[in-house]
């Protein structure tokens, strides 16, 4: 089956919406499994920006039909917005090839008044303020509001009552006034007008587009570090990031997927709280933020940034199961007297680690060991790396166990090598 899976290897922001965008030129259905519009794809092509946070990138393409999962949490007002601005940049027939499950949750103006007032607490974990966790937490708790309820009047309203009364004691503690049930209600009843004929069973869709032998790309959101189990927890997303977390927010079965491609950046970053054990807070750190842009798509916050953790990226090949790395921003790394990649760890007490702990309050204290690489020209799309860059790019090969398919500098879809299995290059034009 033509299959393939994108996951972000890291804490986020790795670069995937441009490699769903390479990938998904060919595609007739790409899926998204989980997150909301606290995921933020940057595609350049052109010369033209666009920022996609709910839309899967495939959008682009003209043929592509771009689903949205039950496992993702949607905010009606952004979903329009983004609509929009698509039928803006020229993108074709955009509301008739986009597909929305009716089993994915609404985000609420409530679950974001509850989520400013926890991130008002001297305890915040840094959130986008979206409302994304509360999304979720209403799912778990089976007081959530799911789409297929704007097809439903009288039960919605019944289940918005019940949501409020939940809420009331945590409104009671928020500064502002919150929407009431029923101004919520009449709302929601303008969303279900636009909203409704795009609902679609995303699981059914997606199985029968394989049985058909069509090309199908599952796109994957945050990073493999901020899964809500094996991540650094509570410093994490809501959502299941890894690849099982992916198949359970589309609706397929293991064995559906021939080919999973996990993303990473040549150094490595992070937005909001939590360990990161290659953090650099000098000059060189200003220097990665500065000239990889990093910036938060979607808060716009700036990203902390340091070294390439190679340690980290070996455990998310673990949990992923990738079968293929795509490297960006190489580039970045290119002004820089020398490239270091952490290998191992070093604990308080002096223990060497050669693997990223399972205990995320232990990853607080670790201190990195690095192995010192040459730097590299910037590449170019005559399809000939660098020497040293293929020394860097050996060396996670071997680290990782894993084959680097693509390599990627530049925010344009053109500024991408295809990395051959014998490591010979092929621009994607060719």
């Amino acid at each position: 089956m033509p299959v393939k899976a994108v996951v972000g290897m890291q804490w986020g922001d790795e670069g995937k919406g441009k490699i769903v965008d390479v990938l998904s030129a060919e595609a007739d259905l790409v899926v998204r499994a989980a997150g909301g519009s606290n995921a933020g794809h940057t595609i350049i092509r052109g010369g033209k920006k666009t920022v996609l946070h709910l839309v899967p990138s495939g959008i682009l393409h003209e043929y592509s039909r771009c689903l949205l999962g039950a496992g993702m949490v949607i905010e009606p007002a952004r979903l329009r917005e983004e609509l929009d601005v698509l039928e803006q940049f020229g993108t074709p027939r955009v509301r008739t090839r986009v597909g929305v499950d009716p089993q994915a949750m609404l985000i609420l103006p409530w679950h974001k008044a509850i989520e400013h007032v926890r991130e008002a607490r001297p305890d915040a974990l840094g959130t986008t303020l979206r409302g994304i966790g509360p999304a979720y937490e209403s799912r778990a708790s089976r007081l959530g509001i799911p789409l297929a309820l704007l097809a439903h009047p009288e039960l919605l309203k019944t289940a918005l009552e019940a949501l409020h009364l939940d809420y009331l004691p945590i409104f009671e503690l928020g500064k502002e006034p919150v929407i009431s049930p029923s101004d919520l209600f009449a709302e929601l009843m303008q969303v279900a007008d636009w909203l409704v004929p795009m609902f679609t069973d995303v699981s059914l869709e997606t199985a029968r587009a394989m049985s058909e032998g069509r090309i199908v790309l599952l796109e994957g959101a945050q990073g493999v570090m901020l899964d809500s189990l094996h991540g650094t927890y509570p410093f994490v997303t809501s959502s299941s990031t890894i690849f099982g977390g992916l198949l359970s927010g589309i609706g397929l079965g293991n064995g559906m997927v021939s080919d999973v491609v996990g993303v990473c950046k040549a150094y490595t970053t992070r937005v909001g709280n939590g360990p990161f054990p290659t953090e650099l807070e000098d000059e060189t750190g200003k220097h990665l933020a500065a000239f990889g842009g990093e910036y938060g798509a979607t808060t716009g916050r700036l990203r902390r940034c340091g070294w390439l953790d190679a340690v980290a990226l070996k455990k998310a090949v673990r949990l992923v199961g990738c079968s293929q790395l795509a490297l960006t921003k190489v580039d970045v790394l290119c002004d820089l007297p020398e490239i270091k990649v952490a290998v191992a760890y070093e604990d308080a007490d002096g223990t060497v680690l050669a693997d990223f702990p399972c205990d995320p309050y232990r990853a607080a204290q670790l201190k990195p060991v690095y192995r010192t690489f040459a730097p590299w020209r910037t590449p170019s799309d005559d399809a000939v790396l660098p020497e040293e860059l293929q020394e860097y790019i050996s060396f996670l090969e071997g680290f990782t166990a894993t084959r680097v398919s693509l390599v990627s500098w530049g925010p344009d879809r053109s500024q991408t090598l295809v990395r051959e299995a014998g490591g010979a290059c092929r621009s994607l034009n060719s």
